[in-house]
């Protein structure tokens, strides 16, 4: 019998304590303050013997239950920022088993109030942009109201999931269509009734930026003469207040000022008074309401280089020669125009390098180029130029001599040297036959490169004749006799 009541006894506190072990508190676990929440004790049946109460900061009030019920409704305060709170039912079973049960990790749902953050967007910027802020849990979606007052359309506003069910984000995508600051709000309420709504404002400037292309030029310069004037026009930049000009050369004058020059017109007038000669760098910025641009550059000769002639300084008469300057290939309508003493200009007049063709006289001369453009004044440069006697003393033979019908005429002039080099060969150029009397009984003239010549003389009645041959200018005669 004793064994019997042991054991019974033994039964009864397991049971009691899988009782204690059983029970839970169960309820909202986010709660809205000035609302009133129930919260229970489950698996228990001794309710009797229970006490609830709360740990947290502020006064919870209890408007039901609360001492020896399976349940407790209370009322939460309405604080910020939010708080967290954990509801505990002490529990005193039969048998002497106790123990407080507790439902922990309550949190009240507050909303922090009107926020604002500085949002700096470079000026040039235009397009789409987002604006992104946490709603959380507590957030009334569907009263979301989005503003601004920088003139933006709004493209779409639309909530994301955050991470670990936390929530949503509150999205708006806003069109930048100008460069004004000013400020994106989103209004929204809690889905408490006695929680105040609430906001978040962008604060929005507008930074600059120094990085904006360079101004295009629409009509630009390449060259200009000496005291010419010439403009220089751009394509209007946007919102552009105005343009900043300067030049590498000090002398150059934008629009009759040298220096740095401001303007806010699309177009400079540009005139170098001074140098008979430079090569310049004109540089021009665009400054706007978002900052200056990156700056546009363009060069721009003035008059003309100094340059030389080139070509043959000593020649032979009758000759050939090239003569040439270096061309200018950065100005449009550049002209040349040549002058040569003692000789013809067979080809390139009017282009950097000529072809001549030289006289038959001799002695010093010169070569002369001057490189213009239509109302410039031109530059002209000169070489002088030798004509030198380039040929020996001619002379030739006569075979046979006497003779009845044909005579060979051979030059024996070995080819001449000139002092400098140049090598002339004579030529057979022309041949005539005269009587005693010195009346021409025959003429005859040959091509270029004859050495020798066979000339018929079978027609003549027998007689003394003198032959004369001809090559360049000077001529060489001899004595001939015609047989029977």
């Amino acid at each position: 019998m004793k064994t019997i009541l042991l054991t019974l006894c033994g039964i009864l506190l397991i049971y009691s304590q899988s009782l204690l072990k059983a029970q839970t508190v169960s309820g909202e676990q986010n709660p809205c303050p000035g609302e009133i929440y129930r919260y229970k004790l489950n698996g228990s049946t001794c309710t009797t013997s229970v006490v609830w109460g709360t740990l947290g900061p502020g006064t919870v009030e209890i408007i039901r239950g609360g001492i020896n019920t399976g349940y407790v409704d209370v009322k939460f305060p309405n604080t910020s920022p939010s708080t967290w709170y954990t509801i505990v039912a002490n529990v005193n079973c039969p048998g002497g088993s106790s123990g407080p049960k507790k439902l922990e990790s309550i949190e009240v749902k507050t909303m922090e109030g009107p926020t604002s953050t500085n949002e700096s967007i470079i000026c040039t910027k235009r397009g789409s942009q987002v604006f992104k802020v946490s709603g959380g849990r507590n957030v009334k979606f569907s009263t979301v109201q989005w503003t601004t007052n920088t003139g933006w359309p709004i493209l779409n506003a639309y909530l994301t999931e955050m991470p670990l069910g936390a929530g949503y984000y509150m999205n708006a995508n806003y069109d930048i269509t100008n460069n004004n600051g000013g400020y994106v709000k989103v209004s929204y309420q809690s889905v408490c009734a006695l929680v105040p709504a609430s906001s978040y404002t962008w604060n929005i400037t507008r930074s600059p930026d120094d990085s904006q292309p360079a101004p295009t030029v629409v009509t630009g310069i390449g060259h200009l003469c000496v005291n010419q004037a010439g403009t220089v026009e751009l394509q209007p930049y946007p919102n552009a207040i105005k343009y900043v000009w300067s030049c590498s050369e000090p002398t150059m004058k934008i629009n009759g000022q040298t220096g740095i020059v401001e303007t806010t017109s699309t177009s400079v007038t540009l005139q170098e008074p001074t140098n008979s000669y430079t090569d310049a760098v004109v540089s021009v910025y665009a400054v706007n309401d978002c900052g200056r641009t990156v700056a546009k550059t363009f060069n721009i000769s003035v008059g003309f280089a100094g340059f030389t002639v080139s070509g043959d300084e000593e020649v032979c008469p009758d000759g050939t020669s090239f003569y040439w300057v270096d061309p200018v290939g950065n100005i449009a309508g550049i002209t040349y125009n040549w002058t040569v003493g003692g000789g013809t200009i067979q080809s390139g007049q009017g282009t950097y390098k000529i072809r001549v063709l030289w006289g038959s006289g001799s002695g010093p001369t010169s070569v002369l180029c001057r490189v213009g453009k239509a109302g410039c004044t031109p530059r002209g440069v000169s070489m002088p130029v030798e004509i030198l006697d380039c040929f020996a003393a001619l002379d030739f033979t006569v075979s046979p001599n006497p003779a009845k019908s044909n005579i060979m005429l051979q030059l024996t002039e070995p080819a001449a040297k000139s002092k400098n080099g140049v090598t002339v060969s004579r030529q057979i150029e022309e041949v005539r036959i005269t009587d005693k009397l010195g009346n021409n009984v025959m003429q005859r003239k040959f091509g270029t490169g004859q050495k020798q010549a066979s000339i018929n003389i079978g027609h003549l009645k027998p007689d003394v004749y003198v032959i004369q041959l001809r090559s360049g200018k000077d001529w060489k005669s001899k004595q001939i006799i015609v047989q029977p």
